[in-house]
């Protein structure tokens, strides 16, 4: 049976509002349109749909029968058509992200470049922070998505998670620790050395307290020796050589391949996070940003499957 799909849509809008004058209003047709549409509808499928009294339209059992599967066929074709209008009107547009640094450095960055050869009219709209802080910014409607590193806790329903890659975090330090490199090495023997790391409990809250039971147990504290809020920023006292650090491996491939940086091997390794891709479950993304999310998730397994 090959029925017209603009029979189902006006059924569809019809039953929805059990209004045939509202149902006109919403589809921009007159109501004698719907109501013939209806007819149509009804003479083809050999049943009757709706019961008319003053008030409005009721359904009749079968036409309950049939809502369902109608109403997810005319919202699934009504999606596709608004993903296409939005596809083709990507001229122009700004993309809102809130990210964490490591999250910009090695999950933005390397998407933004093939996205603006894609979609050079689209602006970006870029803002740093911890993760907690990056996070309100996504609840208020400050940013369209976020990209973040964990610990990510505490997450209301209305916001999706998706990981998009490990990161390791790593000890690592200049050529003149050389020799701490030669063999795997407990923290407690690495006590001495003044440790640069990032784990500031007044602004990284969760991280601390998500490596606080592995520096615990290792007889360490984690509040460390010398606490510097960037990793860009650690990096340049590591170079000089002014001690040990605590860094992201993603962050120091370049400096490790060079051997500017070394890294030093533990005897047990600082547990494994993620970058994460967060966003609003509740709302429907902007076209362009929609697209770029898509663009960072296929970036992302590709990656992985590499």
């Amino acid at each position: 049976m090959a029925v017209n799909f603009e029979y189902y849509k006006v059924f569809y809008y019809v039953a929805k509002y059990q209004s045939l004058s509202l149902a006109a209003q919403m589809l921009h047709l007159t109501q004698p349109t719907v109501s013939h549409y209806i007819q149509a509808l009804e003479s083809e499928l050999g049943v009757k749909l709706f019961i008319r009294s003053k008030k409005g339209v009721t359904l009749t059992p079968e036409a309950t029968v049939m809502l369902h599967n109608v109403a997810q066929a005319v919202e699934h074709i009504s999606k596709a058509e608004d993903n296409l209008e939005n596809f083709k009107s990507m001229d122009t547009g700004s993309i809102h992200i809130t990210a964490s640094e490591v999250g910009f450095l090695t999950g933005i960055v390397p998407v933004i470049k093939a996205f603006h050869r894609d979609y050079p009219g689209i602006s970006f709209k870029i803002s740093t922070d911890y993760t907690p802080t990056a996070i309100e910014r996504l609840k208020a409607g400050l940013a369209d998505f976020i990209v973040v590193t964990d610990p990510v806790d505490k997450l209301d329903h209305s916001i999706a998670l998706y990981r998009l890659f490990p990161i390791q975090d790593i000890v690592v330090c200049g050529p003149e620790f050389a020799y701490l490199t030669k063999r795997a090495r407990t923290l407690e023997e690495l006590a001495d050395f003044l440790c640069i790391h990032n784990e500031i409990p007044s602004v990284n809250p969760q991280y601390a307290k998500k490596l606080e039971p592995y520096f615990i147990n290792n007889s360490l504290s984690v509040t460390g020796s010398l606490a510097i809020e960037y990793y860009t920023f650690q990096k340049a006292l590591l170079l000089q050589n002014l001690g040990l650090g605590v860094l992201p491996d993603v962050m120091v491939k370049k400096e490790l391949a060079e051997g500017s940086l070394l890294r030093v091997p533990l005897a047990s390794p600082i547990p494994l996070r993620y970058v994460n891709l967060l966003f609003r479950s509740d709302l429907n993304l902007p076209a362009a940003s929609r697209i770029f999310v898509t663009y960072l998730k296929e970036h992302f397994e590709s990656f992985q499957g590499s």
